[in-house]
């Protein structure tokens, strides 16, 4: 059991995920129905959509951003995800990752910092704009991209898998 100001609902995703018999998304293009959400052809799915077509991003950072600008069509957390600790700038809301507290926002040079539990929020993230949500069993892909990833409703104008030049 926790406590805190926000409800931890990772947790209950994955009961839920556990529980059920399949996962059932929808993309702009297409309708996709994963059974039971571990077969292993999706992660190599999500890994060859980021190499290809664009259509889906790898990473804490990537997939937060993809979140939050509505863009994910459904996000996929690998069971064993564990991200680095984040942090969020209260005053401009940029989440940087790392172990130790930054001493100020690498964005607006804020010194507002607060905690943010990363696995949590994309999940709160992807529960609120009512996007499916896959737990992983099957990895290996995954952990190449961080453990988490983001099938995209449409292609980025930016590649966010990869740092911008």
């Amino acid at each position: 059991m926790s406590v805190s100001a926000r409800p931890h609902i990772y947790s209950l995703v994955e009961l839920g995920h556990d529980c059920s018999s399949c996962l059932v998304g929808s993309s702009a293009t297409e309708t996709c129905r994963v059974e039971k959400a571990e077969s292993p052809a999706l992660p190599e799915t999500l890994h060859k959509e980021m190499s290809t077509s664009g259509l889906a991003v790898g990473g804490t950072l990537v997939s937060l951003k993809a979140l939050k600008e509505g863009r994910a069509s459904a996000l996929f957390v690998s069971r064993s995800y564990a991200p680095d600790p984040g942090w969020l700038c209260r005053a401009c809301g940029e989440v940087q990752l790392g172990q130790q507290m930054p001493s100020e926002c690498v964005s607006c040079r804020g010194r507002v910092l607060r905690e943010l539990n990363l696995k949590e929020e994309l999940v709160r993230i992807a529960e609120q704009q009512n996007r499916p949500v896959g737990i992983l069993e099957h990895d290996d892909e995954m952990k190449a991209v961080g453990g988490v990833g983001c099938l995209l409703s449409h292609p980025a104008t930016e590649r966010l898998d990869r740092p911008a030049a």
